[in-house]
């Protein structure tokens, strides 16, 4: 696990599963279940031995082999997840005959690599049947002395053509972590609320703020970013990034509120930037990935 000095305390409120991710951020006892706003989802967040987590499940109109093709390739992981702001690249290959995919995480303006937190994930397909398949992805080591790092995703066809989602997302915290998101939630955060209403406030709803407030901000986001994928994935391949990043962002701004960071065209051009070094660092776990692969070959053949 790589660390920087550069990382700000907000830095780790952003490890969360695509669509939820790991949360550096929650607070103790359970959240109950709350629906997230024009989607059929559902999330909660919870605390059992130590550790922290939270689960995205509901029924998504998308079909299941679809699905399927997007959530058990970890190149479409790496096509997805970098659609979020502070995701600024995402790599994957073959490493000790595990598959990794490792995210870097940044500030939600311009960070090339170097500069961001390393997370890398052992990704595996678990269970792949006709109708139902698992994957889960797990980490021991995170930012900040964070540790156990687990995101489990499972997925069953229905009849009517759609899929059920279920991901579940935990992680062991840190003393560091906890003081973090205390600092946050007093300080930039502490205007930012989710999409639960809580109750009314002259006739206005009262949205949810704090720990679930961050909770449902991130899982909105990351559900956003799997759609934006599938909904984009039939455009031709040379104007189908721009097409992602375009519909990502009228995503988020169906509920501006929440989840505006900033401009489009600060958006754009940030993303565009860090998909030439995504590009760039792929390559060259190719050529490592490659390499390797022609020493364990003279190895083997002694």
């Amino acid at each position: 696990m790589k660390k920087h000095s550069r990382s700000g305390a907000g830095i780790i409120l952003l490890l969360i599963f695509v669509l939820i991710g790991a949360l550096p951020c929650l607070a103790a006892g359970d959240i109950s279940p709350a629906p997230l706003a024009d989607s059929p989802l559902e999330v909660r967040s919870f605390e059992e031995r130590g550790l922290l987590g939270a689960e995205v499940s509901g029924d998504i109109e998308y079909p299941f082999n679809r699905l399927r093709e997007a959530l058990t390739s970890p190149a479409a992981w790496c096509e997805f997840l970098p659609l979020v702001f502070n995701v600024k690249s995402c790599i994957h290959g073959i490493r000790d005959d595990h598959t990794l995919l490792t995210l870097f995480i940044g500030r939600k303006f311009f960070d090339p690599p170097e500069d961001a937190l390393q997370l890398a994930y052992v990704f595996r397909v678990l269970k792949q049947e006709e109708d139902r398949f698992m994957v889960l992805l797990t980490a021991s080591e995170g930012p900040h002395g964070t540790r156990d790092y687990r995101i489990e995703v499972e997925a069953r066809a229905d009849k009517d053509g759609r899929t059920f989602l279920r991901l579940n997302s935990s992680f062991r915290p840190s003393l560091r972590s906890k003081l973090a998101t205390r600092v946050y939630l007093a300080t930039t955060g502490r205007d930012k609320v989710g999409f639960s209403v809580t109750e009314k406030e002259d006739g206005e709803p009262a949205y949810v703020r704090g720990t679930k407030g961050i909770i449902e901000r991130n899982a909105m986001r990351y559900y956003l970013a799997l759609k934006a994928y599938l909904d984009t994935s039939e455009i031709p391949a040379e104007d189908r990034f721009d097409a992602r990043l375009n519909a990502w962002f009228d995503l988020t701004q169906e509920h501006p509120r929440q989840l505006y960071e900033m401009d489009r065209m600060d958006y754009l051009s940030t993303k565009k930037k860090e998909r030439r070094y995504q590009l760039e660092l792929q390559g060259e776990s190719n050529t490592l990935q490659a390499y390797r692969h022609e020493r364990q070959r003279d190895a083997d053949r002694g």
